[in-house]
């Protein structure tokens, strides 16, 4: 995203360094807003249909910031902030009320590797697929695996009755 206000949208190092800053500082605040609000809903499906709808909507303001500029950009940083970073939150959650305790030290480090593989690999291979068709397919490519993903994660989701108000809520 720096890297994006960098070289395509001509901020300074600087500015592009702040939004790093912003983003990783107000992130640590909407994870937690998430955490409380998550937490006493009886199913998981507002969340995780929030959640894709600000990163689809982010996305999409990013693409746009090449025609518009600074507005667009930083609506896009909003929506990023509170909806990419609540998924380590929800993720957390789903997995507290679908592990058996037994299980759940060695479930919770299967879905951090995860996590953390994406964190490492992402920004790799945005990168190498900006190099190849530039930031606009680019930010398409990343929409359309953020709409797989939150398929996929709806798909998961059913499977282990956290979407149903009728299956039972453990813990919290």
């Amino acid at each position: 995203l720096s890297l994006y206000a960098f070289a395509e949208l001509d901020y300074t190092e600087q500015a592009a360094g702040l939004i790093v800053g912003l983003v990783g500082g107000a992130g640590v605040m909407a994870r937690i807003g998430w955490g409380i609000w998550a937490s006493r809903l009886a199913t998981m499906w507002r969340p995780l249909t929030l959640v894709a709808l600000l990163v689809l909507g982010s996305i999409g303001l990013f693409w746009a910031a090449v025609s518009l500029g600074t507005p667009s950009l930083v609506a896009g940083i909003a929506l990023f902030v509170v909806g990419a970073t609540a998924i380590s939150v929800l993720l957390s959650l789903a997995l507290i009320e679908s592990s058996a305790s037994s299980r759940l030290g060695g479930d919770s480090g299967v879905v951090m590797r995860g996590l953390y593989a994406g964190y490492m690999a992402g920004p790799f291979i945005f990168g190498q697929t900006v190099e190849l068709v530039g930031y606009s397919s680019a930010w398409a490519v990343m929409a359309l695996l953020a709409l797989t993903a939150s398929v996929l994660a709806a798909t998961g989701i059913r499977s282990l009755s956290l979407w149903d108000s009728r299956a039972p809520r453990k813990g919290l």
